[in-house]
């Protein structure tokens, strides 16, 4: 019944943000800030929420998730971001942009296996051609 009237996808938008804060805190006590990146692509996530729908918001929180990644040679968050970002410029149609913000970010795993987050950047990837 709360699902039908909309109010169960709220509460699951408004748990995130807690879980989301939650891990915020975790992330900053004792100098330890190697999952803050992970946060910012995720707040991006959020902020492109249909209930929340801010476009602009969630390219910020990509593109300060991509900058600090990338700031801290940390490859693996680096490539998540990115593929967020670039899903997210493909929606406004900068398709040229999300393809060489992916292919920028692949070429550091062109030796490895693609599977997980390498396979999704890559199937984007193809998909933007």
């Amino acid at each position: 019944m709360l699902a039908r009237r909309g109010i169960y996808p709220y509460r699951q938008l408004a748990e995130a943000k807690l879980c989301l804060e939650q891990a915020r805190n975790v992330v900053g006590r004792g100098g330890n800030y190697w999952y803050e990146v992970e946060c910012l692509r995720i707040e991006g996530r959020l902020a492109a929420h249909p209930q929340i729908n801010d476009a602009a918001l969630a390219e910020r929180y990509c593109e300060q998730a991509l900058a600090l990644a990338r700031q801290r040679g940390q490859r693996g968050f680096a490539l998540r971001a990115a593929d967020g970002l670039a899903g997210l410029l493909a929606a406004k149609g900068q398709t040229e942009r999300a393809r060489t913000l992916l292919q920028d970010e692949l070429q550091f795993f062109a030796d490895q296996p693609e599977r997980g987050d390498r396979s999704d950047a890559k199937v984007l990837l193809l998909s933007l051609q």
